[in-house]
C-alpha cells in the first residue's frame, strides 16, 4: 500500500523518510542504498544527468499524478535519445506514469545499461526500450501505446523479463519484442 502524499510544492518535490528536498537531484544525491524517494504530483526526469548512476533506488509517486519523462525529444530516434541516468543502477518505479513524447517510431528510447529495473503499478505511455544487464520486472502495469509505436516494450539485452498482471492497449500491433 502506498504512503505517498500530495503536498504543497513549498514543502519540496521529494521526500526520504521525514526529510523534504526541493529538487529531485538533491533527493537522489542524499539517498542511501534502498531508500524510497516519494514524489509529489507533477513531472520528473533524470534524463541527461549522472547523479543516480550506480545506486539502488525506489521512486514512489502519487498514482495517476506523478509523471516521469524519459527520452531526449519527440523526434530523436537513435540510441543517443535514450536515458543513461541509471547506468549501473537498480531502480524501482512505483505508482508512476512513465511517458515518452515521441512522434516517430523510435528505437533505443528508454533506459540504457541499468543493472535492474522494477515497475510496480505503473502506466507506461508509448514505447519503452531497455538495454541493460539485469532483470526487468513489470508488475500490474498498463502499457498505453500510441499508434506511431511499433511495440510497447523492446528489450535488447538483459537476463530475465517478467510481466505479471500487465495490460496492453493501444496500437493493435505486437506488444513485446525481445532480443535474446
Amino acid at each position: 500500500e502506498s504512503n505517498a502524499q500530495i503536498v504543497e510544492p513549498a514543502q519540496g518535490v521529494a521526500k526520504i523518510g521525514e526529510t523534504w528536498y526541493q529538487t529531485l537531484e538533491d533527493a537522489i544525491k542524499a539517498a542511501g542504498e534502498n531508500d524510497v524517494i516519494k514524489l509529489i504530483e507533477g513531472e520528473d526526469t533524470t534524463y541527461g544527468t549522472t547523479y543516480a548512476k550506480g545506486k539502488t533506488l525506489q521512486f514512489e509517486g502519487v498514482e495517476g499524478k506523478t509523471i516521469w519523462k524519459y527520452g531526449k525529444d519527440a523526434t530523436a530516434s537513435s540510441e543517443g535519445a535514450s536515458d543513461y541516468s541509471f547506468e549501473g543502477s537498480n531502480v524501482t518505479f512505483k505508482n508512476i506514469t512513465l511517458v515518452d513524447n515521441l512522434t516517430v517510431n523510435s528505437y533505443y528510447r528508454g533506459f540504457i545499461r541499468p543493472v535492474g529495473l522494477n515497475f510496480e503499478n505503473c502506466t507506461i505511455k508509448n514505447m519503452m526500450g531497455y538495454l541493460g544487464v539485469g532483470d526487468v520486472h513489470f508488475t500490474d502495469c498498463v502499457f498505453d501505446v500510441a499508434s506511431v509505436c511499433e511495440y510497447a516494450v523492446k528489450c535488447y539485452s538483459g537476463k530475465d523479463f517478467y510481466f505479471n498482471g500487465c495490460t496492453f492497449k493501444g496500437n493493435n500491433k505486437a506488444n513485446i519484442q525481445l532480443y535474446i
